[in-house]
């Protein structure tokens, strides 16, 4: 998606600080912080700058809940052919624990 944008400064806002922590950590091994960390170099080669954020979970927050929305929408995709062992732990793990509080909030 930064590939295709023409934009050349680019923001990435995510909830999730461990993730973004790991990003950070040159020496992670984990195969999708690789694969995410050679993206942004490819697009700083290409003069564009990427800038990773963190924001407080998506309570109250318009865009993020859209983004919750949008990951959804895109999880329902019949022809969607995820790699699972490349989603990080911790992203799980606070996906669960959203749901949790949200069907404790709701019941």
């Amino acid at each position: 998606m930064v590939k295709a944008s023409q934009e050349k400064v680019v923001n990435i806002l995510s909830d999730l600080r461990s993730s973004l922590e790991l990003l950070r950590n040159p020496r992670a091994g984990h195969p999708l912080a690789h694969a995410i960390r050679e993206s942004t170099r490819n697009a700083n080669d290409e003069g564009k700058k990427i800038r990773f954020y963190w924001l407080r979970a998506h309570v109250g927050t318009k865009s993020n809940e859209r983004a919750d929305e949008l990951a959804k929408i895109a999880a329902q995709k019949a022809d969607a052919n995820y790699d699972y062992e490349k989603i990080p732990l911790p992203w799980v793990k606070s996906k669960i624990r959203e749901e949790t509080i949200l069907k404790w909030q709701t019941r």
